[in-house]
């Protein structure tokens, strides 16, 4: 029984002594480990000009980046956040839509990185007509002629309007 108390002594001072040298090893050389991915990543509540964008929390994060962009676009809009959520506004309507989000971790942190991202993607509503109104046109090109005195005006089909 002796025998086994010894055993078991040494072979949880070994394991303190492992895991303290890691600790010690990436506090001097800086060795991190990256933050959990954000799982479960969520769109609801879409409409033709916003969409809410949620996901599980990752353990030791403390923001996300929330990332997106329409799927025609190489622009992508920015947001940091506390929250394991975002409501994107000012979409277009009836586009496709590609929203991505990693974890960061405390600015001071000394033992994590930022996550790799996670991505999903949706597509907002048609436009909603209020009563009484034409529907806004999509697909619609403007430009001016040579000498900027009248503007062309062409729809998604080819056809001046």
């Amino acid at each position: 029984m002796c025998t086994k108390i010894k055993l078991i002594k040494s072979r949880l001072f070994l394991l303190c002594a492992i895991l303290t040298s890691f600790l010690f090893l990436s506090c001097i050389f800086g060795i991190k480990v990256s933050l959990d991915a954000p799982k479960n990543i969520k769109v609801s509540d879409i409409t033709s000009n916003s969409a809410l964008v949620t996901w599980s929390s990752v353990k030791h994060a403390q923001s996300y980046e929330v990332m997106w962009t329409r799927k025609d676009n190489e622009n992508w809009d920015f947001a940091r956040v506390k929250d394991n959520g975002i409501m994107l506004e000012g979409l277009t309507f009836d586009q496709d839509y590609t929203v991505q989000v990693c974890a960061n971790p405390p600015d001071d942190s000394v033992f994590y990185t930022i996550s790799d991202y996670n991505k999903t993607e949706f597509t907002t509503l048609m436009d909603e007509t209020p009563d009484g109104e034409f529907a806004r046109p999509s697909n619609i090109k403007a430009s001016f002629n040579k000498d900027k005195s009248s503007i062309c005006v062409i729809s998604g089909s080819g056809a001046s309007l």
